[in-house]
């Protein structure tokens, strides 16, 4: 499978290789067909009182997040993100917004792949695990859909 980043337009702005690792994780992970990832995103990619809102609705702290997975594949049979720009708040590459498209296939329609248009903002927190940033918040909007 592709990169969540294979074309990605970075800013100017440096963002820590940690944190793009972070965001690459957490897409690799939302991407999977698996019923551990939201414990792995709450353990992970979140902060213990994270905040993450998305076509699933909004779950707030550790034990919300771990079940915000619980019906992403019910319809679904496919999906990936990439991510086409990354734009930053602020000098410390902390507070951002990417935008990309999510390539997914359903149930109903396994031989129609899907393209939605989609961006999130990403607030780090970068102080909260001895192994790296966190996110002290998601928030995803969709906007397009089109066949490929």
């Amino acid at each position: 499978m592709a990169s969540v980043f294979e074309s990605t337009v970075w800013p100017s702005t440096p963002i820590a290789s940690e944190i793009k690792d972070l965001i690459a994780h957490f897409f690799r992970l939302v991407d999977l067909k698996d019923g551990s990832v939201g414990q792995t995103l709450a353990e992970e990619v979140f902060t213990s009182d994270a905040t993450l809102i998305g076509g699933g609705g909004t779950f707030s702290g550790k034990d919300e997040i771990k079940t915000c997975r619980a019906n992403a594949w019910n319809a679904v049979i496919f999906r990936h993100h990439a991510v086409d720009k990354v734009f930053v708040s602020g000098s410390d590459g902390k507070d951002i917004v990417v935008t990309g498209k999510m390539k997914s296939k359903t149930k109903d329609s396994p031989e129609r792949m899907t393209v939605t248009e989609f961006a999130a903002r990403i607030v780090i927190d970068a102080n909260t695990a001895a192994d790296g940033p966190r996110m002290k918040s998601y928030q995803a909007w969709v906007g397009s859909v089109s066949s490929a």
